[in-house]
């Protein structure tokens, strides 16, 4: 039998699972967290139950310090801290991995990344086939003709199998010319500064043409333009970065070490394994699945109930778990029932949308059985329409979306890249003259020396490191001090931010000229759709750099013009009808601003007087409102004392009294019930209102507040999408769907399409739902994005 060894990086895969399952639903009586403790044992009994190894091993990091923070001190360094709820997990997936009697390996002054590195390089050596499952692109320099990497896309279950071609595929360089690539274009994660404005495309491109990292160091002189120039004065970083990204591949271990790793060589501790996972309130179901998954024998793996539950989808795929309908239901048509959807309808935000998940949650022996379940669950909670009307029909628009995709000039939007470089290298100059020559604006070592020790500004908050230099902190200290050094710093943080979306933005155009967002439907809580591979939804809206990114999506061929409508002030009207607040429902009936308007009635002011900061104030207190913000949180937000901030709320809810028992009544009904729900009937579950950890407390008590209003307003524009929609089909229109982002749909609309389209588009979301208050939308067009929004 072929030896097959699986390698793991432990803390990559916990903190994948942390990640991916919601906190607030794996948290023990005892206040314990365990989502990482859960999530790892399902991915890992996914990774056995598919890849069949014989070998296996968990290396773990012991910590942050090893020795590459003494070759580069800044290593790591703008990573936050480890989030508390995760800490105590990790000593428990030790204590259940003992237990199964499955090694894990920890090396002072190691990462967990040269452990696998020497292992692998071991067993490569005995004619092993080798699976190394990381998260870290480092590991790509060992893969081989017998060495693949696992890599995570998404969640806690789609993984990707790499190997030389892939590589070579996505980053134009073999896994041994990696690290080079790597080298030049730094880390971001591992705060690796790279080259200035080098991508890996470029760094790939030097790479086709000079071989290697030490090709390109011979022929440095030969790079003209900027980016040869920016090689040339950052090429020492580079050279350290080679040395800190190489994996150590010769670690001592013992010559036998692969043989300890024989998985079931040695018999679980059955009894240990099912007293840890009781201890912290793992469900029979998953002990013994957890069991029978990893193929270890014993009377308590025995599930009689359970033999037809089988994985769905391989871990290597990424597919949606579906099954046939096969019974008659008059609530469903004889389609495709789709499990994870109709699960994400009973419970947003758990995240356990797998089918064995789902078999454990519901009781089902079937999935014909959990099929029916859902369904009389849809019907006691009345989500039948949600589930069928919206939901349902919606997954096939989104998906026509993402295979249609929005077109983009790219030439535009490489003047842009280059525009914001030009305006990065001003701010860094301008940081050089107050004494920062030399500084690395992204260590934050060297940013405390040049703040706090050379200028002797006042100190922020303290953390382990020294004083923080988050950009929060930042701008604090800016707004005391108003020091113009500060001011780039920020500026600088802004524009390489804006860069790096840009960046982002051309490496996802395909050969088509288009980007193709992928809308998640299953990912929020509050039932807003997500945009990922790219994100389009993370695009800033008021800046420059904004509008030169919105300028580069145009029409496709065939088209003319890119229609924007948007909803205006959506949550503020959601929350005057639910609030039936007759003064806030006046408010949108008068025609007037808005906001003018409420601050008027907050400062007891006419119209006529109400200054721009007392504007500013009832805006901010109405969407702080809104979105569940404490008082601290709006003075933070407007930049006011929170005695301020407190005397403004309460007049605020003097005047608007209903609105104040609304906002109360939502928190005392979810803490009564155990959820929030939207007009439409979609269910937020917050069992954390009760929590001991005051952390958790207050975040429940935003979401309470918050998630009846965002979620209703997210129905809202679902409903307005799939009507806009099926006019479109109806009138036999070639217009179609681009993009929903936020609280703004983008269509592209022939010429001869534009005024029926702009009547149709308008009137469909005008009349999606009926509130006590006017749906406002604003409806634009032009020959790109930022055209079109104005």
């Amino acid at each position: 039998m072929q030896k097959k060894l699986l390698l793991i990086d432990g803390h990559s895969m916990a903190f994948r699972a942390y990640y991916g399952l919601n906190v607030e639903n794996f948290i023990s009586q005892s206040g314990v967290a365990t989502n990482a403790v859960y999530g790892f044992f399902s991915m890992l009994s996914s990774l056995v139950t598919h890849q069949k190894p014989t070998h296996i091993a968990v290396a773990f990091d012991v910590s942050r310090v090893s020795f590459r923070t003494d070759m580069l001190p800044e290593y790591k360094g703008t990573r936050g801290e480890t989030p508390k709820e995760f800490i105590p997990q990790v000593p428990i997936i030790k204590e259940i991995l003992d237990a199964l009697k499955i090694e894990h390996i920890e090396r002072e002054n190691y990462e967990a990344d040269d452990i696998l590195a020497t292992l692998s390089t071991l067993a490569k050596r005995d004619d092993y086939d080798v699976l190394i499952s990381s998260g870290d692109r480092d590991v790509f320099q060992l893969i081989d003709t017998n060495v693949s990497i696992l890599y995570p896309i998404k969640g806690v279950k789609t993984i990707k199998l790499m190997k030389a071609e892939d590589v070579l595929e996505k980053y134009g360089v073999l896994p041994e010319t990696y690290p080079d690539l790597a080298a030049l274009v730094g880390e971001k994660s591992d705060n690796i500064p790279g080259v200035p404005g080098v991508g890996p495309k470029f760094a790939a491109k030097w790479l086709q043409t000079y071989g290697s990292l030490r090709g390109i160091v011979n022929h440095k002189d030969e790079i003209d333009g900027t980016r040869g120039q920016a090689l040339r004065e950052n090429l020492d970083q580079v050279l350290l970065n080679r040395e800190v990204n190489a994996l150590v591949r010769d670690m001592e271990f013992d010559k036998n070490v692969l043989e300890t790793l024989q998985f079931g060589k040695e018999p679980p501790d059955i009894k240990a394994y099912q007293n840890v996972c009781k201890r912290y309130e793992f469900s029979d179901f998953t002990i013994k699945h957890t069991l029978k998954a990893l193929n270890i024998n014993s009377d308590a793996s025995d599930i009689a109930k359970s033999q037809d539950i089988t994985p769905e989808t391989d871990a290597t795929e990424t597919t949606a778990t579906k099954t046939k309908n096969n019974t008659k239901d008059k609530t469903v048509d004889d389609a495709d029932f789709d499990f994870e959807l109709a699960a994400y309808v009973l419970n947003p935000g758990n995240s356990r949308y797998d089918i064995i998940s789902l078999y454990e949650q519901y009781g089902a022996t079937s999935n014909a059985d959990l099929q029916n379940i859902m369904l009389s669950e849809l019907e006691k909670r009345n989500q039948l329409s949600l589930f069928n009307d919206i939901e349902r029909p919606l997954a096939p628009l989104l998906q026509k979306m993402h295979e249609t995709g929005i077109a983009v000039d790219k030439q535009k939007m490489l003047n842009a890249s280059e525009d914001l470089k030009t305006d990065i290298d001003l701010a860094e100059n301008t940081v050089n003259t107050f004494g920062g020559t030399g500084v690395n604006l992204r260590s934050p070592k060297q940013l405390q020396k040049l703040l706090f020790d050379d200028l002797n500004m006042p100190k922020t908050k303290k953390i382990k490191t020294g004083y923080t230099t988050d950009s929060s902190a930042l701008n604090e200290l800016f707004a005391k001090t108003a020091h113009p050094l500060l001011k780039a710093i920020l500026l600088h943080r802004e524009l390489t931010k804006d860069k790096q979306i840009i960046d982002g933005l051309l490496e996802s155009v395909r050969s088509d000229g288009k980007i193709h967002t992928t809308f998640m439907q299953t990912v929020t809580a509050t039932g807003r759709l997500s945009s990922i591979n790219p994100n389009l939804q993370n695009i800033p809206q008021k800046r420059e750099s904004a509008e030169k990114m919105r300028t580069a999506f145009v029409p496709s061929d065939g088209y003319d013009y890119l229609l924007s409508a948007d909803y205006s002030q959506i949550e503020m009207r959601v929350m005057a009808d639910m609030s039936g607040d007759e003064n806030l429902i006046s408010a949108f009936r008068s025609g007037e601003d808005l906001h003018k308007y409420i601050a008027s009635k907050v400062y007891n002011v006419p119209l006529q007087q109400v200054t721009p900061a007392m504007r500013s104030n009832a805006k901010g207190v109405s969407y702080g409102l809104a979105y569940g913000l404490s008082v601290y949180g709006l003075s933070q937000n407007l930049k006011i004392t929170v005695q301020d901030a407190t005397q403004i709320t309460n007049n605020y809810l003097a005047r608007f009294s209903k609105v104040k028992h609304f906002l109360n009544s939502l928190v005392q009904l979810a803490t009564e019930t155990g959820y929030t729900e939207t007009k439409f009937g979609r269910r937020r579950y917050i069992p954390t209102l009760t929590s001991d950890i005051h952390a958790l407390r207050e975040a429940a008590r935003r979401a309470a507040l918050n998630a009846p209003i965002q979620g209703t307003a997210a129905d809202i524009m679902k409903i307005a999408m799939l009507n806009v929609n099926n006019e479109l089909i109806k009138n036999n229109l070639k217009s179609r769907l681009l993009l929903q982002i936020h609280d703004e749909l983008i269509l592209e609309v022939p010429a001869d399409e534009l005024e029926i389209v702009r009547q149709l588009t308008l009137d469909k979301m005008q009349t999606a739902t009926k509130l006590s208050v006017p749906l406002d939308v604003s409806v634009g067009y032009g020959r790109n994005w930022h055209e079109a929004a104005h």
